[in-house]
């Protein structure tokens, strides 16, 4: 499912572009399949109980709470790993792109996201006991919604849309669909709260760095 849903698209949508085979290609693939692999394990470790109750045999069934726990730990890690590896073949691929003499456009994402996974990885690593779960927890609206969520799914590509509309401005049309699909699929979580939380996580974690 995951080779479905995750590597083969990348793969149609670099050669649709004509560029199949090149390395960035192949680094997209194995980072939306590692994060593919986390989305999929941790669907089935929140099943866990339901299908140990009904007999369905999934791999989390057969493995175990306490496998799967650990496997969903690693995986969660590996996740971030993959995002920051995104962000850096596009800072390289990108450096092509330059805006009023920048051509370093993905780095102040870059050092955002660095900054989110090193507060995630400390809350993880505070909650030894208990595995703080960044997918599947519903109405979460705190640092892992953004870092696994919000980031991915709107930050990175509404930022990539905005340099696309400055470089080709006939692309503010697709900025705009993008934001409409975007507030109509986050009917419960408005983006400005979302940024407030942004805002107040930097600001406590600095404050408490400073202290």
């Amino acid at each position: 499912m995951v080779l479905v849903q995750y590597p083969i698209p990348t793969i149609m949508v670099f050669s649709v572009f004509d560029s199949f085979g090149t390395i960035d290609m192949w680094g997209f693939v194995l980072f939306s399949t590692i994060i593919g692999a986390t989305q999929g394990i941790g669907h089935q470790r929140y099943d866990l109980d339901r299908d140990t109750t009904t007999q369905t045999g999934t791999f989390a069934v057969r493995q175990g709470h306490s496998t799967i726990n650990r496997l969903y730990k690693i995986f969660v890690f590996l996740d971030m790993i993959s995002m920051i590896g995104i962000l850096v073949v596009m800072s390289i691929e990108l450096k092509t792109v330059n805006i009023y003499g920048q051509d370093k456009l993905i780095v102040p994402l870059l050092i955002l996201y660095l900054v989110f996974a090193l507060i995630v990885t400390r809350s993880i690593l505070r909650e030894k006991k208990h595995l703080v779960d960044p997918y599947y927890v519903k109405g979460r609206n705190d640092i892992f919604n953004i870092t696994f969520t919000l980031f991915p799914n709107f930050f990175l590509p509404f930022y990539l849309s905005c340099v696309l509309a400055i470089v080709y401005p006939v692309f503010v049309i697709f900025t705009i669909i993008f934001l409409f699909f975007t507030f109509i699929s986050f009917p419960n979580a408005s983006i400005t709260r979302q940024i407030k939380v942004v805002y107040n996580t930097l600001k406590t974690s600095i404050s408490k760095r400073r202290s």
